[in-house]
């Protein structure tokens, strides 16, 4: 600093006008400096601070969409759970059909397993029937869960699954008895007491 300050004052001291002259474009050139720079430093605030207000809009619209996530998480979460228990209730009705429906079919099977064997005794009676000058039609009234449905046949009646309760009316010529009606008593002994259908005449 102290060499400058002579240097200066060397200068001035030889070349008065020429050193004035120096000074001026230097005061131009620092003047001019400042002048760029601030306009520089006023630009950069200015970009600064929009970018300072662009980070927060930016800001706030991540802090919705994260409240807007974590609130659709919360849904589905509870979408999850009620899928769960609607699954596990439809299960739990899933079992009960299906053992309803094993019942049914259970007890289906035995009232079927009951009427073959009932058949089985009509048929070794029409059996008799057919070799006799006898003749004989058959009413079959099967009660079932559509109502009541009547089948004509001349020898062997047909039948449904669901059979519950047989009437069997028979008509033939009184003159000519089966072997197996008395005199004394109209109605055919088809079956006897136990799990197999009654059989009623008229």
């Amino acid at each position: 600093m102290a060499l400058t300050a002579k240097v200066e004052r060397l200068k001035l001291a030889l070349f008065p006008g020429f050193v004035t002259g120096f000074d001026e474009i230097g005061a131009n050139i620092r003047t001019t400096l400042a002048e760029i720079n601030d306009e520089a430093m006023y630009g950069l605030h200015r970009e600064v601070n929009l970018s300072g207000k662009q980070q927060e809009y930016l800001k706030d619209r991540a802090d919705k969409a994260e409240l807007a996530h974590q609130k659709l998480l919360a849904q589905n979460s509870e979408l999850l759970a009620q899928n769960e228990s609607l699954k596990a209730e439809l299960e739990k009705q899933r079992l009960k059909f299906e053992h309803r429906d094993k019942q049914e079919t259970e007890r289906r099977l035995r009232a079927f397993s009951d009427f073959l064997e009932g058949m089985m005794h009509l048929s070794s009676m029409i059996t008799e029937l057919k070799g006799s000058p006898v003749s004989v039609k058959l009413l079959v009234i099967a009660e079932t869960s559509e109502g009541n449905a009547e089948w004509h046949n001349e020898w062997l009646p047909r039948f449904k699954f669901d059979l519950e309760r047989l009437i069997v009316r028979h008509d033939w010529d009184q003159q000519q008895l089966p072997s197996w009606l008395s005199t004394t008593d109209s109605r055919p002994q088809i079956w006897g007491s136990g799990s197999a259908p009654s059989v009623t005449t008229f």
